[in-house]
């Protein structure tokens, strides 16, 4: 039988070792404000499933901005996924962008959640890898100018944007410095602007991803095992392609490109996923979970593959399919 990491690694590879990994992670809404308390459910839920990886949950990309003075929430609109959004700041407009300065990772809710990982470290030891989440700064960036307003504000403000980036990039960095001296397999780089819904693939090369590839680069060369999460509708896949990580998530089953469409184009990636959130996880039976977990890993050729959802699972979604999806994996055989 292969060990978890062997099964890791040979997906990244591209091939297969006994049976794909297997995860899945979601938020712990008020139990992800203090150390113990977070590494505590972190841990039960990765006893309970014995998950092939432990991925650690932030908030949202909110869980950035508290040490800036943001507060936030779960609100009516998060609560069936338990992120929160931000509903104060310090910040009205970009005059005020200026102010913020680059935090010390160390303290705060940045520093809490270091504390954090290393109690999920020193229980997983080197038997389960773990990876921790960080935002890309353009995400980030979009919750101080305002939801959903950073392609306005790239426009009208472009260099003022350029230099709140360039806080925030740093800030990030220092974050993923030091969460990979807790003893951490990789980064979970989660993106959430990475779309066509919200600007131009060229708007998004100079405002975002110039930043991200920073953070990814000094990601790869302290973990061996990265993640790149294209957060929402219609990903800018083709552009996403220049991250300097292979390993790819996505809502592969309500968003285009398919796991089939992305195997084909490019066929070096590895494809995490496969497994629908709300339909299928929350609201189907073990049987169409377990049937829909077997049509991913047919889609990608068998090869290269994890199985998962395309983002964090509902807190309600049940035992019943959690353990079909566990035991799906079984039926893969390398």
């Amino acid at each position: 039988m292969a060990s978890r990491r062997d099964r890791i690694e040979a997906a990244l590879k591209g091939g297969i070792a006994d049976r794909p990994p297997v995860a899945f992670w979601r938020h712990w809404p008020g139990d992800d404000v203090r150390a113990e308390s977070h590494a505590e459910v972190e841990l039960a839920f990765q006893r309970d499933y014995d998950w092939d990886f432990v991925k650690v949950t932030v908030e949202a990309p909110t869980f950035h901005l508290l040490d800036w003075g943001f507060r936030s929430r779960v609100t009516e609109k998060r609560l069936l996924v338990g992120g929160r959004d931000v509903v104060a700041g310090p910040v009205t407009g970009p005059a005020d962008w200026k102010r913020l300065r680059p935090l010390d990772v160390t303290a705060g809710a940045h520093g809490e959640n270091l504390r954090c990982l290393r109690l999920v470290a020193r229980e997983l030891k080197d038997d389960v890898p773990f990876l921790f989440t960080a935002f890309q700064p353009s995400v980030i960036a979009d919750r101080v100018v305002g939801r959903d307003q950073i392609a306005l504000m790239a426009r009208r403000y472009p260099d003022e944007l350029k230099a709140l980036l360039e806080v925030i990039t740093e800030t990030v960095l220092a974050f993923v410095r030091e969460g990979m001296r807790t003893g951490a397999a990789g980064l979970f780089f989660a993106t959430g602007t990475c779309g066509y819904g919200l600007w131009s693939e060229a708007e998004y090369r100079e405002f975002s991803l110039a930043y991200d590839r920073r953070i990814l680069e000094e990601a790869v060369k302290l973990g061996w095992f990265n993640m790149i999460h294209l957060c929402g509708m219609l990903p800018m896949f083709p552009v996403a392609l220049d991250y300097p990580v292979r390993c790819f998530n996505w809502d592969d089953r309500v968003t285009p490109p398919t796991l089939a469409a992305a195997r084909a184009a490019a066929p070096h990636l590895t494809l995490v996923g496969g497994l629908e959130r709300m339909n299928v996880l929350l609201n189907g039976s073990a049987e169409e979970v377990t049937r829909q977990a077997l049509d991913a890993f047919a889609a990608v050729g068998g090869k290269g593959f994890m199985l998962s959802a395309g983002c964090t699972i509902p807190p309600h979604t049940s035992r019943t399919n959690l353990r079909a999806a566990r035991r799906a994996v079984e039926m893969m055989a390398g």
